[in-house]
């Protein structure tokens, strides 16, 4: 595979991405897909960014950088689409509530495709894009290496959160009063328990991504 290959590689799941909405889930009675389609492009834009930093010719980098920083936990976001998957019902409410039949509707179970593999590309761009940018400046195994990764991986759940629960987006790191508004709404135990557990969830993904990725053939 030449370098022109590489460079434009990702574009495969994407396509396949819109293969699968425009044929599974545009019939739905569900109106999931429009806000999964958003989220997954918000998702690409860092991988976009982490393509600039990676550059060695490329202008005004810190530039890039920091706009990378802003909008990476778009991808990771996405694991919390998941719920979303509560608006489908699986089953057929009957007296016995403990046998309840499944329902055969298959509206409802092509809805946790179409879910399961918004959030899958999501991620696996948040992924690229967050290992691209941490290579470029510090050496594998290195401590700056192990530091890097915890630190992305902390801000990263800090915006799950900021994002998923205070509503606020990217583009609002432009509204500060706004952003101080906001986080007078937080839920400080909660936050700390949610920011840690994704932080984890985010350090591991990502060493079992550099592990599949070192290993590959």
């Amino acid at each position: 595979m030449n370098s022109k290959q590489k460079k434009y590689r990702y574009l495969v799941p994407i396509i396949l991405y819109y293969v699968v909405v425009t044929i599974i889930v545009n019939p739905f009675e569900y109106n999931i897909h429009t806000a999964m389609l958003w989220n997954l492009f918000l998702s690409a834009i860092p991988l976009l960014f982490a393509s600039l930093v990676a550059k060695e010719s490329i202008k005004w980098k810190p530039i890039w950088v920091v706009l990378w920083i802003i909008m990476l936990p778009n991808a990771f976001y996405m694991f919390t689409d998941l719920i979303h998957v509560n608006m489908f019902n699986f089953y057929i409410p009957t007296a016995n509530n403990y046998q309840l039949p499944y329902n055969s509707n298959i509206m409802a179970w092509l809805g946790i495709i179409q879910i399961v593999f918004s959030v899958f590309l999501g991620v696996l761009f948040g992924l690229v894009a967050m290992r691209r940018v941490i290579r470029h400046y510090f050496e594998v195994g290195t401590p700056k290496y192990t530091l890097a990764v915890i630190l992305v991986s902390f801000l990263n759940a800090l915006g799950i959160y900021l994002g998923r629960f205070l509503r606020l987006y990217s583009w609002d790191i432009f509204k500060p009063m706004t952003i101080l508004a906001k986080l007078s709404d937080m839920t400080v135990p909660f936050a700390v328990e949610f920011v840690s557990s994704y932080m984890m969830l985010i350090i591991a993904l990502y060493y079992v991504y550099e592990f599949v990725v070192a290993n590959r053939k």
